[in-house]
């Protein structure tokens, strides 16, 4: 039997839909049309852990992104042995304080983190298709500034339990704003 497509409404520019929603495939499907910002999700986790199926944080100014390819942003997120499909989204904006010049190509994965304290390391496959980016490629900034960037990986636990995750990359002359990672 099938369940239900959830989805978790991560941010709506015009503020229409609060952050953490749950919606339905075919809503996620008309939000996304008008530039919300969802990620698949396994809804039932919300009701076992605090970072159960989706966590999202923000850096207030940005974290900055390292010159050389480096771990950033920890995150934290309950997995289980069930889901398996781990998406991620990050907001890039620019360092106003920094002299580097941005329009660079860049990379930024997610990655597992096993520098955080009681966090397990399960196995991990970041999707092929992780965004190497270029800023000229990305198009304009969005209206409320920086870009968006996403990506999936696979996530194979040994038990339900909690997952460090980070960032992985480069980006001299950017930061990121915020992140947020779901898992269904």
């Amino acid at each position: 039997m099938q369940t239900e497509q959830h989805h978790v409404v991560v941010v709506d520019p015009k503020g229409e839909y609060w952050e953490g929603a749950i919606v339905d495939a075919t809503t996620a499907g008309v939000l996304t049309a008008r530039g919300v910002i969802v990620l698949p999700v396994a809804a039932e986790l919300f009701h076992v852990s605090a970072v159960g199926g989706y966590f999202k944080r923000a850096w207030g100014a940005g974290w900055p992104l390292p010159k050389h390819p480096g771990l950033a942003c920890p995150m934290l997120l309950f997995v289980t042995q069930r889901q398996t499909a781990l998406h991620w989204v990050a907001r890039i904006v620019r360092d106003v304080e920094s002299d580097e010049r941005v329009g660079f190509n860049g990379l930024v994965r997610i990655t597992p983190d096993s520098t955080q304290a009681l966090a397990q390391r399960p196995g991990f496959v970041a999707d092929e298709r992780e965004p190497a980016f270029d800023l000229s490629t990305l198009g304009d900034e969005r209206e409320d500034g920086g870009w968006v960037i996403r990506g999936r990986a696979k996530v194979f636990a040994p038990s339900d339990g909690y997952m460090g995750l980070a960032l992985y990359g480069a980006g001299p002359g950017l930061r990121v704003a915020w992140a947020a990672v779901s898992l269904a």
